[in-house]
């Protein structure tokens, strides 16, 4: 896209460093302050870290996922793991399955995809009414423009984009 693919050049991605050390060097902490005899469950401070770090440089966001109490998600965070793991669980069944066995499971999928989407565009106005100086993906998608056409993202675009 003329408009985002911009916005992932070296050189912006280079300017993301400072944020992105910023978060690992909170989960290392994190492990540090357990110790050695305290298991670690990777996979999850791996996931933590992705999210902390991509909220941080593309919404200047923190969900503080390492000083939470008992290592618990920022209930956005969790959410997106759900959805995630939920679209992976879907797509490796027949739409019937999905649709009709489990419709439970298809209902709270779509409940905690709108409720993703709501946050989103919540994150967006607060973010319009409330301009701030920095130079991260959001404010670019909201004042980039196309360089043939001049229109700017539309913003079903900018919340697919965030999502994403």
């Amino acid at each position: 896209h003329r408009i985002i693919t911009p916005l992932f050049g070296a050189m912006r991605i280079r300017g993301m460093f400072d944020d992105m050390k910023d978060i690992c060097e909170q989960m290392c902490l994190r492990w540090a302050r357990f110790g050695p005899d305290e298991p670690l469950n990777v996979c999850d401070n791996m996931t933590k870290l992705t999210l902390d770090t991509i909220a941080l440089c593309t919404i200047d966001y923190r969900f503080n996922s390492f000083y939470r109490e008992n290592g618990a998600a920022h209930p956005f965070a969790e959410a997106v793991v759900d959805v995630m793991t939920e679209s992976f669980d879907q797509s490796n069944l027949p739409d019937f399955v999905n649709n009709y066995v489990r419709f439970r499971a298809m209902a709270k999928f779509k409940r905690q995809a709108a409720e993703l989407r709501r946050q989103t565009e919540e994150l967006i106005a607060a973010r319009r009414q409330n301009p701030v100086d920095r130079d991260d993906l959001l404010n670019a998608m909201l004042s980039a423009k196309d360089p043939k056409t001049g229109e700017g993202l539309s913003p079903e675009s900018i919340v697919d984009n965030l999502l994403t």
